[in-house]
């Protein structure tokens, strides 16, 4: 049968086949777009909550204070004193280990920017030492629960090293 002998049913069935065919495509296509943007965001919120920790003015603070305690020696002899610049410095450590459980903030990528430093901070403030035998939060009556996520963020950062690598799933559309 040849293309001149379709009868108008034919060429509404043709018509009806390819316009499905298009609208799926562009349904596809569409779908890749929205997910390679809500990967790009997830990358871009990740990126701003771990440059709070350089850029956030509460948290420089808290850390300058905490810094001259530690000098000095006033943060073995009075750590009371500095409870609020600890709980400024493990909150936003925290905020970020439960948006990595939660999956707003990509893990691989906030490791690369706070691995040091969570392991840092929990091991000065949190775990047990000569000085403080129960974690210096006991000594300024924190309570270790409240960053129990922080811990376990800080033990799975120690057991495995990941490593962010943008090989994003959507590169061969590009």
């Amino acid at each position: 049968m040849a293309i001149s002998e379709f009868t108008a049913e034919q060429w509404i069935a043709i018509g009806t086949i390819s316009l499905a065919f298009v609208t799926a495509l562009l349904v596809l296509v569409g779908t890749v777009h929205i997910s390679a943007i809500r990967h790009e965001n997830k990358k871009a919120q990740t990126l701003a909550a771990c440059s709070n920790w350089d850029q956030n003015p509460n948290i420089y603070d808290a850390l300058q204070k905490l810094w001259a305690a530690i000098e000095s020696g006033d943060l073995k002899t009075t750590p009371r004193k500095f409870r609020p610049q600890i709980n400024v410095i493990l909150n936003f450590l925290d905020a970020i280990a439960i948006g990595i459980e939660q999956d707003l903030y990509i893990e691989n990528l906030a490791w690369d920017h706070l691995d040091a430093i969570v392991k840092r901070v929990v091991k000065r403030y949190i775990d047990p030492s000569s000085d403080a035998p129960g974690g210096l939060l006991e000594r300024v009556d924190m309570d270790r629960e409240d960053y129990l996520r922080l811990i376990e963020l800080r033990d799975r950062w120690s057991r495995a090293h990941p490593r962010f690598r943008d090989v994003s799933r959507w590169k061969i559309w590009r």
